[in-house]
C-alpha cells in the first residue's frame, strides 16, 4: 500500500471529513451568529477565526491520539498473531503504514475542521454589516451542510431521494445549532 492509497483510504472513507467538517461550520457559525448578535462584524470575524484554529488543532491532535491508540492495539495483536516480541514489528511496512494512517486522519480531521469553519466567517470577511453578514453566513452554511449531508449519503451508497434526506437530516441539525447559540448570544 503506498502513501498515496492509504491517504485516498483515509480520505475515502468520509468519517473524519465528516466530523471535521461538521465541528467546523456549526461551532463556527454558532460563534460568528452569536457574537454577531452583538452587531459587531469584527467581533464575529475575530471569533469564528479562533474557533477554526482551536477546533482544527483539538480535532487533529485528537485524532492523532485516538488513532495511534487504535493502530497500536492492531499492530501489538498483530504482533501476538505472528509470536512476535512486543515492538518486533516497529520500522517494519506494516508499522509504517499504520504512521501513515495515522497521519492522514490528523490532516483529514484537523484540515477539513479548519476549511469548514472559514465557511461561515467569510460572509463578514466580504461584506462587513453584520446583520447582512449574519444572514448570507447563514444561508452559505445551510447549503455546505446540505451538501455535506449528500456527500455523506453517497459515501454511504445511497442515490436519488434518499440524498436529499441525507442532505435535509445534515441541515436541520445546523439550523437548530444556529437558532440556539443565535438566541443565546442575543440575550447575553
Amino acid at each position: 500500500m503506498s502513501l498515496g492509497e492509504v491517504v485516498r483510504e483515509a480520505l475515502g472513507s468520509g468519517r473524519y471529513l465528516a466530523l471535521g467538517s461538521m465541528d467546523g461550520v456549526l461551532a463556527s457559525l454558532g460563534a460568528v451568529l452569536g457574537t454577531s448578535a452583538s452587531g459587531s462584524a469584527d467581533a464575529a470575524v475575530t471569533a469564528g477565526l479562533s474557533v477554526a484554529v482551536a477546533l482544527a488543532m483539538s480535532n487533529g491532535f485528537g485524532s492523532y491520539l485516538g488513532e495511534r491508540v487504535e493502530e497500536l492495539r492492531e499492530l501489538r495483536e498483530l504482533e501476538r498473531k505472528m509470536v512476535v516480541p512486543e515492538g518486533g514489528l516497529n520500522g517494519t511496512l506494516v508499522h509504517r503504514l499504520a504512521r501513515l494512517r495515522i497521519y492522514a486522519s490528523v490532516v483529514s480531521h484537523g484540515g477539513s475542521s479548519f476549511v469548514a469553519a472559514l465557511v461561515p466567517v467569510v460572509p463578514f470577511l466580504i461584506l462587513g454589516d453584520a446583520r447582512t453578514a449574519a444572514e448570507v453566513s447563514m444561508a452559505v452554511s445551510g447549503a455546505f451542510l446540505f451538501l455535506l449531508g449528500v456527500y455523506l449519503g453517497r459515501t454511504c451508497g445511497e442515490s436519488g431521494f434518499r440524498l436529499v434526506l441525507r442532505g435535509l437530516e445534515t441541515l436541520a441539525v445546523g439550523g437548530l445549532v444556529g437558532l440556539v447559540t443565535h438566541v443565546v448570544g442575543a440575550s447575553g
